[in-house]
């Protein structure tokens, strides 16, 4: 099945705002809405911000060469400060 491509766009996003303002807090599209228990629509938003956040890290890395000491990673905020260039 093919994707919409939301999370894509993200973090192609993200990587501009990085590297415009310095600093990128990513939050992925999902709200879990389709859930009436609260805590488990949290959790899968989570997830969702994790994953796009993990995809982002995984970009800096491969396509814009970025190696981790030039950045300032907030993890539970899904937050990334640019040290350096």
């Amino acid at each position: 099945m093919r994707r919409s491509g939301r999370t894509t766009r993200i973090v192609d996003e993200a990587i501009q705002t990085l590297f415009t303002k310095g600093e990128v807090t990513i939050c992925d599209h999902y709200y879990g809405d389709k859930f009436q228990d609260r805590v488990e629509s949290e959790a899968s938003h989570r997830r969702a911000n994790e994953f796009a956040f993990n995809i982002l890290m995984r970009r800096l890395r491969l396509e814009h060469d970025l190696i981790f000491n030039k950045l300032k990673i907030i993890k539970d905020k899904f937050t990334i400060k640019l040290i350096e260039l």
